[in-house]
């Protein structure tokens, strides 16, 4: 990233504890020997409706966001989705591809139907139709959406920070961005799946006027590819900037922040035996 130290970024992630965080921008065209789902044509409403929608292949191709990013995050391999590359059909509506969502996935999510069993993130179609309404996803400004680490923006600026961490760590973002805002309300974590409040919400707010950084990774299909208690914590660049650019200011650099630093410790080395 052209505008951020990477002195400055280094000292701020050995002083949280953090490993380096993800970026995401939109761009034209999809890096080379990236990871990626499988190719597979987006199914729309009408193709629904005329019961032409191949949900075999659909099924059969299906992937997660999450599960692409542990190359991004393990090796440092970035990870692109796209159009007809979404993986998942959360994704596809959550990433800005699919306007809307379709009816089979609405009731696979909530309580089933049609001899399909539901997820039951919801208690009624009709609930999860308005919270879908609600979300609202931006539609992508570009083809293809690429997660590289933050260091590994050369030609693009991203438009969201995704940090991953325990909550030891993702306390001293969650008190900077107070800080950093004198805003209470600066920190949300409303309903999605696990790209929803990495990606989604982020933007959804950013939209609005309103910059926000989103808690997530309350997803229960995404917890099995994230270490035991890990939680996202995923915000716009400018506000990871303006957050950035103050912490030195912060109780960051207090007797504090201090000692939690073997909090902090003790939970990096659980964490190193559970992945070991």
């Amino acid at each position: 990233m052209s505008r951020i130290s990477s002195e400055e970024l280094t000292a701020f992630l050995e002083t949280l504890g953090m490993d380096e965080p993800l970026g995401m921008a939109y761009v034209d065209v999809p890096p080379e020997e990236a990871s990626h789902p499988a190719n597979c044509p987006l199914p729309t409403r009408t193709e629904e409706a005329a019961g032409t929608v191949d949900w075999r292949r659909i099924w059969g191709e299906w992937s997660c966001v999450f599960r692409h990013l542990h190359a991004t995050r393990r090796k440092g391999q970035p990870a692109w989705f796209g159009p007809s590359n979404y993986g998942c059909l959360g994704a596809a509506f959550y990433l800005g591809w699919q306007p809307e969502q379709l009816e089979a996935i609405v009731r696979y999510v909530s309580m089933g139907g049609h001899g399909m069993p539901g997820e039951r993130y919801a208690d009624s179609p009709d609930t999860l139709r308005e919270m879908f309404r609600q979300t609202a996803p931006r539609p992508a400004p570009r083809p293809y959406a690429v997660f590289r680490r933050l260091s590994d923006f050369t030609r693009e600026e991203p438009e969201v920070v995704v940090f991953f961490g325990r909550p030891e760590c993702i306390a001293g973002l969650h008190q900077l961005a107070v800080f950093a805002t004198g805003d209470l309300h600066v920190v949300a974590s409303p309903f999605g799946a696990g790209c929803a409040n990495m990606v989604t919400w982020p933007l959804h707010f950013k939209e609005r006027g309103q910059q926000r950084a989103v808690l997530g990774g309350w997803d229960i299909s995404v917890r099995k590819y994230m270490g035991v208690d890990e939680i996202t914590f995923s915000l716009t660049t400018e506000l990871f900037e303006r957050m950035l650019g103050c912490w030195r200011d912060s109780f960051l650099t207090t007797h504090q922040w201090a000692q939690v630093a073997v909090k902090r410790r003790r939970s990096r080395e659980a964490w190193a035996r559970e992945k070991a």
